[in-house]
């Protein structure tokens, strides 16, 4: 399963299981309703202007749209649906939020500064308008205008009405499609948002639903945007990679003795210079896959530039220094082929060019140095300082090679 669908499986998980308790004990309803009432009203704003303020679009647009959901169910729906506006509310809200969640997926990094964003923004409150329109488009005799398929409903004891899944099917498909060609946190959320949706109308008679399943999404998009903050902070956007600061987090919380390595590409400015940034950024990329891959228990850090460092909690430099050789070779022997600058504009000459061992391929070395921390050496910054040397004097004894302090 790809790493960003397990992140949100287990608290989903959770908090669905939490939901069959709630909905068949009458006595947590009773005890936990005003704080499920309130929580969506509390939560999403929250995440919209936090995610406004890191520039994250589409989490702006899911909480804005989630919100808006919200306040008509709470608002219109909580009557019974045997009065016609009640019942045309709850059709055209099923009929319309699934489409929304598609617009939201596939155009929501648009800023809302942009005439893009303002009209993705003026549709997130597009179920709040046409709740408040509904008395009047009654009049012209909507109801009347319908086709049945739009009132025979999934099962007897469900309102929701065939006609809906002509939205949600569709519109699922979409976002379980986007969700799989570009795996993101955000894109697994519409895909749970939508099934909790759907659940929600399926089983709207159930006391409190409305609020425990927006409470359910409104927490699902809180945990998306702690992983945002926290990856912000201590993820290397190039690589994708824990940065600095996340390396300076480790060395504080280890114990009293681990080893250090520090590795750098060599003659990686000449290489820049030769090949031009944006194969020197495929390069770096290239190699933090690698030393990812590090075996012994070794984690991986960008530490800036063409640096990287990799972190043995409990091993000594004698026991790190073959997982590391491991890693200077498969760098040293691994190939990037680059795009030829002439390729052909005809498909199948570019196929046969392909085919034809006509694209170029370059490599790069890394050189090593490593230390370990002792008593004699217990400070952090002291442990890369010696690490930091033993790179220097790898590269002075010629470089792609492991030098030990």
């Amino acid at each position: 399963m790809p790493v960003f669908l397990t992140r949100l499986t287990l608290p989903f998980a959770i908090l669905m299981i939490a939901f069959a308790t709630f909905v068949r004990a009458p006595a947590l309803i009773s005890e936990f309703s005003a704080v499920l009432l309130w929580s969506p009203y509390v939560i999403l704003p929250l995440i919209a202007g936090v995610a406004l303020f890191l520039m994250h679009y589409a989490l702006v647009y899911t909480a804005v749209l989630l919100l808006a959901a919200y306040w008509v169910i709470q608002t219109y729906l909580q009557t019974t649906m045997a009065l016609e506006l009640t019942f045309l509310r709850y059709l055209m809200l099923n009929l319309l939020l699934p489409l929304l969640f598609v617009v939201v997926g596939t155009f929501g990094e648009k800023s809302p500064m942009t005439w893009q964003g303002k009209t993705i923004l003026g549709l997130c409150f597009l179920p709040i308008f046409v709740a408040l329109l509904m008395p009047m488009l009654n009049e012209t005799n909507l109801v009347g205008s319908l086709p049945d398929l739009f009132y025979r409903r999934l099962y007897e004891q469900s309102w929701l009405s065939m006609a809906s899944l002509s939205s949600y099917v569709p519109s699922f498909a979409f976002l379980a499609a986007m969700y799989w060609l570009q795996p993101t946190l955000l894109r697994a959320f519409w895909v749970y948002g939508l099934s909790i949706i759907f659940l929600l109308f399926l089983f709207f008679s159930e006391p409190l639903i409305s609020a425990f399943c927006f409470s359910i999404l409104a927490a699902l998009l809180l945990i998306i945007l702690v992983q945002e903050l926290f990856e912000l902070a201590y993820v290397d956007e190039l690589t994708n990679i824990p940065g600095r600061k996340a390396l300076e987090k480790n060395m504080a919380s280890l114990g009293r003795h681990y080893s250090l390595a520090m590795l750098d590409v060599d003659h990686f400015k000449k290489f820049n210079d030769t090949y031009g940034h944006d194969v020197g950024d495929q390069v770096l990329r290239m190699v933090a896959q690698q030393i990812n891959n590090v075996s012994g228990g070794g984690k991986a850090f960008r530490y800036g530039g063409e640096e990287f460092t990799i972190l043995f909690p409990g091993k000594n430099v004698d026991q790190v220094k073959i997982h590391l050789e491991m890693v200077r070779e498969a760098i040293a022997t691994y190939t990037l082929n680059l795009r030829d600058n002439e390729r052909p504009q005809d498909d199948k000459q570019g196929k046969q060019q392909r085919g034809s061992k006509q694209s170029n391929g370059v490599s790069v070395t890394i050189s090593i140095g490593v230390a370990e921390k002792t008593a004699e050496l217990s400070d952090a910054k002291e442990v890369i300082k010696m690490a930091d040397k033993a790179l220097y004097k790898a590269k002075s004894a010629g470089r792609n090679r492991v030098v030990s302090f």
